[in-house]
């Protein structure tokens, strides 16, 4: 067996797994959102903060095996490139779009911290 038959299986197998857990998160954050698993730790999430808080975690590997697999298995040679394409690159968009939710968030909360200490006179010490 080639090196490229073991790169183009291993890299299947990555993405595999890779699609497996963004369809779990997406499932728990989907169906279950609203639900606190552990209602008595100090911050309680709910399954949707802690599902896409892992997609967003795993946004950059899952681009990254989205991009190898891409590449390794030829798919831009294919008869239907952009069927392929939106595929192959959909788990991604959805890791991607989750951390893109919460980087919005934080810069909306940073802007909103620095106008509420502009409001109150940035009393210093």
């Amino acid at each position: 067996m080639g090196q490229k038959k073991i790169l183009v299986k291993i890299t299947d197998v990555v993405y595999v797994l890779g699609v497996l857990i963004v369809i779990y998160h997406l499932g728990l954050a989907l169906f279950m959102g609203k639900v606190v698993p552990y209602p008595d730790a100090m911050l309680p999430y709910t399954y949707f903060d802690i599902a896409t808080g892992r997609l967003a975690f795993g946004a950059i590997p899952m681009t990254l095996v989205s991009i190898a697999l891409w590449r390794v298995n030829l798919l831009r040679q294919s008869k239907n490139k952009v069927r392929n394409l939106i595929l192959v690159f959909l788990p991604a968009a959805i890791c991607l779009l989750c951390m893109a939710f919460y980087g919005v968030l934080i810069v909306y909360m940073m802007i909103s911290g620095y106008g509420l200490l502009f409001r109150q006179g940035m009393a210093m010490r």
